[in-house]
C-alpha cells in the first residue's frame, strides 16, 4: 500500500509520536483488550508505525528508481 502524505500530515504524525514513548511492537499490553492502555502512548505507537511504513516505502521507491 502506498502512502501519500503531505508535509503537514507528516509533521502532525511526528508531533503525535513525540508526545509519549511508543509501545514496542511486541509489548504484551497491546494484546490485552481489557487492559489499561495509555492513550498518548497508543497514539504515539500508531503514528510511529505509520511514519516507519511511509519512510520505508519512500526508501524502497528511491532504490527502485535509482535515486538517493
Amino acid at each position: 500500500m502506498e502512502h501519500n502524505l503531505s508535509k503537514s500530515e507528516i509533521e502532525e504524525l511526528k508531533a503525535i509520536a513525540s508526545k509519549a514513548v511508543p509501545y514496542s511492537e511486541n509489548d504484551p499490553i497491546l494484546g490485552e483488550y481489557d487492559g489499561e492502555l495509555d492513550s498518548d502512548r497508543t497514539m504515539a505507537s500508531l503514528a510511529k508505525k505509520f511514519l516507519d511504513e511511509y519512510y520505508a516505502e519512500q526508501r524502497q521507491g528511491e532504490a527502485e528508481n535509482g535515486q538517493r
